[in-house]
């Protein structure tokens, strides 16, 4: 439930398909993927020209943030859907090595994998409610009107989603690179002594142990595999996220905020509730 809940938010910002489309299935269902990926880019693309043709001459900075904004959100889609089939090959890659590490796992009284940490919460959380302060602020000092401002929060959740899903990715991958070190610990402690020589010299031993490095050394080289799977399907989107961070705290330090008035919050009410 929780993991169907997370990958729904993914599918409505449009960085995973919304279908399954499975080679050689009903031709449909990838013609639908591209079209809610491209009416979402074309949403962006209108709301970047609405935003220019009104944006106040006097207000260079948060024009440019806009800007860089609305192109990160972009690119973001952009390479999700040209990457679909690589996240899916991912995802598929890193399920079947987690049941492959699965027994051994149980076995050690471990338990199952935590699918979202606290931390992917925490994300959210800070995220969402940094976004409706901006608008409420946005719209208590008219430097944006109510739609246009709850228009704005789009873009910012799209790139809000995919920060999250890259640390849900890296997270499954330090899960996996932990239950192999927990792996070799708990076989080194069972057949190794203190001299680092092996307790039992039959062969049985040395053959189990032998027989556990080689799987141990093939999972961990699928992981690389993935994990270079993951440069490739990610490396644009983490640019241009790393140009905006660089650009919203660039002009935040060297751009004078005006202060929030005490009317401030009331006064999106106000303008809510205004008639026309």
């Amino acid at each position: 439930m929780e993991a169907a809940i997370n990958r729904s938010v993914f599918k409505l910002f449009g960085l995973m398909p919304i279908v399954a489309a499975p080679s050689g299935g009903a031709l449909w269902k990838p013609l639908l993927n591209i079209t809610y990926s491209l009416c979402l880019i074309s949403f962006l693309l209108a709301q970047q020209v609405m935003i220019y043709l009104i944006h106040l001459e006097q207000d260079f900075a948060g024009l440019f943030i806009s800007t860089i904004m609305l192109l990160t959100s972009v690119i973001i889609l952009a390479q999700a859907l040209l990457s679909a089939k690589g996240l899916q090959l991912l995802l598929d890659e890193l399920a079947e090595i987690e049941l492959s590490t699965q027994p051994s796992r149980l076995a050690a009284g471990t338990g199952g994998a935590t699918r979202y940490s606290a931390m992917f919460y925490a994300t959210y959380l800070v995220g969402v409610l940094r976004g409706i302060y901006r608008t409420v602020l946005m719209v208590s000092l008219n430097m944006r009107t109510v739609w246009i401002a709850l228009q704005l929060l789009v873009p910012s959740l799209i790139i809000l989603a995919r920060i999250n899903q890259q640390i849900h990715l890296m997270e499954l991958f330090a899960g996996q690179l932990e239950r192999l070190v927990d792996e070799l610990a708990s076989l080194f402690d069972d057949d190794q002594g203190h001299d680092g020589q092996l307790m039992s010299g039959d062969e049985a031993t040395r053959y189990r142990v032998g027989s556990s490095m080689q799987r141990i050394e093939h999972i961990f080289g699928r992981l690389q595999k993935c994990l270079i799977l993951f440069n490739d399907l990610f490396g644009w989107s983490t640019a241009a996220l790393v140009v905006f961070a660089f650009v919203n705290i660039t002009f935040q330090f060297r751009t004078p905020m005006k202060p929030l008035p005490v009317y401030g919050i009331g006064g999106i009410f106000r303008c809510w509730l205004k008639p026309e």
